[in-house]
């Protein structure tokens, strides 16, 4: 990350990449349904293997600033100034807990148990943090992509917060990918009554 408007978003790529190739089954499933002479009910279950693939592992992610957390979720995205956040835990998944007791979980940190070896290995090779997450003017910082790398790499930056600082924790719903899992439901819907 640098210091520019729009800093990089940490994705797991294993989770982009199975994405990624549920959109492609999706959009495979699309041509084929619409190519075949009976009902289109193959191109609906396409059109929601894509549209949820795309929403669900592509799309999260989570982003730093000088000023702020951004997770971008499903069909949300929520902004959490630094000194509003408390701590962070990872059982699993990175979950963020502000100084108002809101939890916000970060899907683009996947949960299987078998990550539980990159994180080891993370630390091993020393790609833990060094540098402090929040980048100051022309320094670079590149988190590691584990959710116990970056809990730890919170809990540092926000071991100092006082809780009694309100957290102006902002939360946005996010008009594509929300209209996107619309389509997905109605087309299942769709493609199981017909």
């Amino acid at each position: 990350m640098s210091d520019s408007p729009h800093p990089t978003a940490i994705r797991q790529t294993f989770n982009v990449v199975i994405g990624w190739f549920g959109v492609a089954i999706g959009i495979v499933l699309v041509v084929s349904g619409l190519m075949a002479r009976s009902p289109h009910t193959m191109a609906f279950v396409g059109f929601a293997l894509a549209a949820a693939s795309f929403c669900v592992m592509v799309r999260p992610s989570i982003r730093f600033d000088a000023d702020d957390v951004v997770v971008s979720n499903v069909v949300r995205e929520v902004t959490l100034p630094w000194p509003g956040i408390s701590h962070a835990t990872s059982k699993g998944s990175l979950v963020i807990h502000d100084n108002d007791g809101h939890k916000t979980t970060v899907w683009a940190i996947g949960s299987q148990k078998a990550r539980g070896a990159r994180n080891t290995d993370d630390a091993r090779l020393g790609i833990l943090p060094t540098a402090s997450l929040r980048p100051m003017p022309g320094t670079l910082t590149q988190p590691s992509r584990s959710a116990g790398a970056l809990r730890e790499a919170l809990d540092a930056e926000t071991v100092d917060n006082p809780t009694d600082v309100p957290t102006d924790r902002r939360v946005r719903w996010l008009p594509l990918p929300s209209a996107l899992m619309a389509l997905a439901l109605v087309s299942v819907i769709v493609a199981v009554i017909g």
